[in-house]
C-alpha cells in the first residue's frame, strides 16, 4: 500500500517488478520485424498487442495498481510537483557547489539553474537554449545584462590585452587554457573590446558559435556581419590538424568583418596561440563583491581590510568562478546586516574545515550518524531523520562487531547534543506538526563527502543504509527514496566507478522498476556536477545501447531530467530506442513520462517533431503508442503548470494532426478474437473536445482540428467515433451547428 499521497501513485513500491525481458537481450518477439502491423488508428492484433508480451503476467505492486486507477490529470499534477521537488532537492543537496562550479549561464539560462552576480567567471559549461540554428550551426547572442555584468566584474589580465592585440592583427585568434579558469570570460571581454560593445542597446555583438559539423563546411551566410564569435574547440578533433579549417575561418571572418576566438586546450598546441593566465582569485572576489553590493567602495565600507587574511584563506586555490560565487555568498550575508566576521566564518570552506575537525574528535557515534542522516534527509521530519540515524548506527555497530556489553546505544543522549555541531538545526514548528531537521545551506555535500573520505570504515554500512532507504517501505514516503538516490549521486563525485559498482549497475539490472528509478535519480544528481558530466553521459550512452532492456529503460528514465533538457538529441535517441523495442504499455508509458519531463520551451519543437515521426511509423507499435501516451501528457501539462509550453504553439499543423490521429486511435477500445482491450489514451477525446471548443476563435487550433477530421475520413474506426463526438458536441452546445457541419463534410470528403 502507499501512503495515500498522490505522488505515491507515481513511484512504484519496492516489490513492483518489470518483465523477465529486462534481464536478458531482446527476444524475437520484441523486435520490430516480428510485430504485426496494426491499422493507422493504433490498434493491433493479438500477435502485436501492446498489452501482451513482457507485461502480461507481471506481478503488480500496490502502487502501480492504484496508479492505473488515478486519472491522468491527477497523475500529471503529482508528477509536476515531484519534478519541482526533485529540483529543490538537488539545489539543497549541492547548495553552493552546484552554482559555484556549474557556471552554465553566460548565455541561455538552464531551466533549473539560478544566475548570480559572479556568473561571468563560471562560464565554462554553457547550455545553449536560445538563438538561431541552421545547417548544423548554432549561434547564441550574449545578452545585454550578461555583458554589463561581465564588464563590471572583470579583472583585466595580460592574457586579455594580448588577445585584444591579436584580434587587431588577425580575424582568428586562439586562446589556450583549461575549463573553469575563466578563459571564456577573457575571450568574451576581448571580443567586446574589439567590437567596442556599442551601437545596439538590446543586442550585444558577441555570440557563441556552436558547430555540429566540420567548421570548414561553414558558409558565409552562417555568420553575421560585425560579430565577435567564440568557438570552444577544447574537445574538437579538427584542432589536431587545423590548417585547412583555420584558413577557411579566416576567409569567412574577413568576408563578414568578424572576429573569432577559438578556445583550445593543452592537447592542441597551435602556433600563435595566446596563453590564458587566470585572474587573481582575490581580485575577482573584490570586483564581484562590489558588483553584488552595488558599491565600488564595498571593501572599505564593510571593513574587510581587517579580514584580508580570512578572505585570502577563503579563496585560496579557488578558480575564478568559485571566488566570484564566494563573493555572492558573502554579499548576501552583509546585506542582511550581519557582522563580516560571522558571515565569513559561516562560509562552506570554513564550515567544512570545522566538520572535518569534528569527525576526528570524540563526538559520539550517534551524533555522527545523525549528521549523516541529516545530510541525506535534510528537510524531512525529525522522526524520520532520527529513525534513519539509529538504523545507520545499528549497521555501523554490526560492522564493528561490538558486543552487547561494549558500548550499547546511549539511550539518554539528547537530540540537542546530536545537533550541537555540524550545522544541524530544528526550526520551530506549529503545534502537532513535528520538528524538521535542517542542515545549513551548502553543508550537505561537504558532510557526505567528508564522511565518505574521512571514515572509510563505515563505507560498507553507509552503502547498505542508503540502499535500504532507497527501497523504504510504506512507512516512508517517496521523498526518502528520492533523497537517498540523490545522495548516492552526490557520492559519485568521490568515486564514480565505486558508486557505479555498488549502486548504479545493480540497480539498472534489477528486474523491478523502482531500482531503475533510483539509478536515474542518482545520475540526475551526479550530472549536477559539471566535472562528472562526461562520465554520466558515457554511462547513459552505454545503457541506451545495451542488450538489456532494463538498462535501456534506466537510460530513458535518467534522460527524463535536466540531463535530457541539456542534451535533447541524445535523449530523443534513447527514448526512440526504448520505444522501438517496447512490448508492453508500461515501458511506453515510462518513456512518455520522461518525454513530458524534458518538455520545456527550448526542447518543445524538437520533441513534437520527433513524436510526429513516431506516430507515422506504421511498422512499429511501441513508437506509435509512446507517441500517443506522450502527446496526451504534453497536451495536459500546461494546464497544471502555465510555464510549460503547449503543443498548440507548434508551427507545423500537419505534425500536430498526425499526433492527434494517432492518440485518438489509441483512445478507442478494441475487440479482438479473445477479449476487449481498453483504450490506452481515453483522455485524447476529451482533450480534442477542448481544442474543438476554442478552435473557431483561434486560427491555428481550427486548422489543426480541420486536418484531424479530414484525416479521420480514411480511418473507419475514427470516422465512426468522430461522427458520434460531433453529435455530442452539437447537442451540448460545445461548437456551433455550422462548425459541426463543416467538420462532418471534411470527414466525409465532401
Amino acid at each position: 500500500m502507499n501512503d495515500g499521497h498522490p505522488l505515491a501513485t507515481s513511484t512504484p513500491s519496492a516489490g513492483d517488478e518489470m518483465s523477465p525481458a529486462d534481464e536478458k537481450p531482446d527476444s524475437p518477439a520484441a523486435r520490430p520485424g516480428s510485430q504485426a502491423a496494426p491499422d493507422r488508428a493504433g490498434g493491433s492484433d493479438d500477435t502485436g498487442n501492446p498489452h501482451d508480451g513482457d507485461e502480461k503476467s507481471k506481478p503488480r505492486g500496490d502502487n502501480e495498481t492504484e496508479s492505473e486507477d488515478v486519472p491522468l490529470s491527477r497523475r500529471i499534477q503529482a508528477e509536476e510537483q515531484q519534478r519541482r521537488l526533485r529540483a529543490e532537492s538537488l539545489e539543497t543537496l549541492y547548495g553552493e557547489d552546484v552554482r559555484s562550479s556549474a557556471g552554465r549561464d553566460w548565455i541561455g539560462d538552464s531551466s533549473y539553474r539560478v544566475s548570480g552576480g559572479g556568473s561571468v567567471y563560471r562560464a565554462d559549461t554553457i547550455y545553449l537554449h536560445d538563438g538561431a540554428e541552421r545547417s548544423g550551426v548554432r549561434i547564441v547572442r550574449l545578452e545585454p545584462d550578461r555583458a554589463s555584468r561581465l564588464l563590471r566584474c572583470l579583472v583585466v589580465t595580460d592574457s586579455q590585452e594580448r588577445l585584444v592585440k591579436a584580434l587587431d592583427d588577425e580575424p582568428v585568434a586562439f586562446l589556450y587554457g583549461s575549463a573553469e579558469s575563466g578563459w571564456k570570460t577573457t575571450a568574451i571581454a576581448a571580443l567586446l573590446t574589439w567590437s567596442k560593445a556599442s551601437g545596439e542597446e538590446d543586442r550585444v555583438p558577441v555570440a557563441q558559435l556552436g558547430l555540429a559539423n566540420d567548421p570548414a563546411r561553414l558558409a558565409e551566410t552562417d555568420l553575421e556581419t560585425g560579430l565577435g564569435y567564440l568557438i570552444d574547440a577544447s574537445s574538437s578533433p579538427w584542432v589536431r590538424d587545423p590548417d585547412h579549417v583555420v584558413a577557411c575561418l579566416r576567409e569567412l571572418a574577413r568576408a563578414r568583418t568578424c572576429r573569432i576566438v577559438i578556445l583550445v586546450t593543452g592537447e592542441h598546441r597551435l602556433a600563435g596561440v595566446v596563453d590564458h593566465l587566470p585572474p587573481s582569485a582575490e581580485e575577482v572576489f573584490r570586483k564581484s563583491l562590489a558588483h553584488c553590493l552595488d558599491d565600488a567602495d564595498a571593501w572599505r565600507a564593510y571593513g574587510l581590510d581587517e579580514h584580508a587574511a580570512t578572505v585570502a584563506d577563503l579563496v585560496a586555490a579557488c578558480t575564478p568562478g568559485e571566488a566570484a560565487y564566494a563573493a555572492e555568498r558573502v554579499a548576501e550575508g552583509l546585506r542582511e546586516g550581519r557582522p563580516a566576521t560571522e558571515v565569513l566564518q559561516e562560509q562552506p570552506r570554513f564550515a567544512e574545515r570545522r566538520l572535518c575537525d569534528g569527525l576526528r574528535d570524540s563526538t559520539s557515534m550517534l551524533s555522527r550518524c545523525f549528521l549523516a542522516s541529516g545530510a541525506v534527509l535534510h528537510g524531512l521530519p525529525e522522526v524520520t531523520v532520527s529513525r534513519a540515524a539509529l538504523e545507520l548506527a545499528a549497521l555501523v555497530r554490526k560492522a564493528e562487531d561490538r558486543k552487547k556489553d561494549e558500548g550499547g546505544i546511549a539511550v539518554w543522549e539528547q537530540l540537542r547534543d546530536w545537533m550541537r555541531d555540524g550545522g544541524l538545526s530544528s526550526p520551530p514548528s506549529r503545534a502537532g506538526d513535528g520538528q524538521r531537521v535542517e542542515l545549513r545551506r551548502g553543508l550537505a555535500p561537504a558532510v557526505l563527502r567528508l564522511i565518505w573520505q574521512e571514515l572509510p570504515v563505515i563505507r560498507s554500512p553507509l552503502y547498505t543504509w542508503l540502499k535500504a532507504l532507497g527501497e523504504a517501505g510504506a512507512r516512508d514516503d517517496w521523498q526518502v527514496r528520492l533523497k537517498a538516490a540523490h545522495a548516492v549521486g552526490r557520492l559519485a563525485t568521490c568515486d564514480f566507478r565505486e558508486i557505479d559498482r555498488e549502486f548504479l549497475d545493480p540497480w539498472s539490472r534489477d528486474r523491478r522498476l523502482l531500482p531503475k528509478i533510483l539509478a536515474a535519480w542518482a545520475l540526475e544528481a551526479a550530472a549536477a556536477d559539471p566535472q562528472l558530466l562526461g562520465k554520466v553521459h558515457g554511462q547513459l550512452q552505454q545503457w541506451a545501447a545495451s542488450e538489456l532492456a532494463g538498462q535501456r529503460l534506466t537510460a530513458a528514465l535518467a534522460y527524463g531530467s535536466q540531463i535530457g533538457v541539456d542534451n535533447i538529441g541524445q535523449a530523443l535517441r534513447a527514448f526512440g530506442a526504448i520505444a522501438l523495442t517496447a512490448t508492453g504499455d508500461r515501458l511506453c508509458d515510462a518513456v512518455a513520462r520522461s518525454i513530458a519531463d524534458v518538455y520545456v520551451t527550448e526542447t518543445a519543437g524538437r520533441i513534437v517533431t520527433e513524436l510526429a515521426t513516431w506516430a507515422r511509423d506504421h511498422e512499429n507499435i511501441g513508437r506509435r503508442l509512446t507517441a500517443a501516451l506522450a502527446f496526451v501528457r504534453l497536451l495536459s501539462v500546461n494546464r497544471h503548470n502555465p510555464e510549460r509550453p503547449s503543443p498548440a504553439d507548434h508551427p507545423d499543423r500537419q505534425e500536430l494532426a498526425d499526433l492527434w490521429l494517432n492518440a485518438l486511435g489509441w483512445g478507442l477500445s478494441r475487440d479482438t478474437a479473445t477479449r476487449s482491450q481498453p483504450p490506452l489514451t481515453p483522455e485524447a477525446w476529451d482533450l480534442l473536445t477542448a481544442w474543438a471548443t476554442r478552435s473557431p476563435a483561434q486560427a491555428g487550433s481550427r486548422a489543426v482540428v480541420e486536418a484531424v477530421f479530414s484525416g479521420m475520413g480514411s480511418i473507419p474506426r475514427l470516422s465512426r467515433a468522430g461522427l458520434l463526438h460531433l453529435r455530442l458536441w452539437r447537442f451540448h452546445g460545445r461548437v456551433t451547428p455550422e462548425f459541426c457541419r463543416h467538420l462532418t463534410h471534411l470527414m466525409k470528403g465532401s
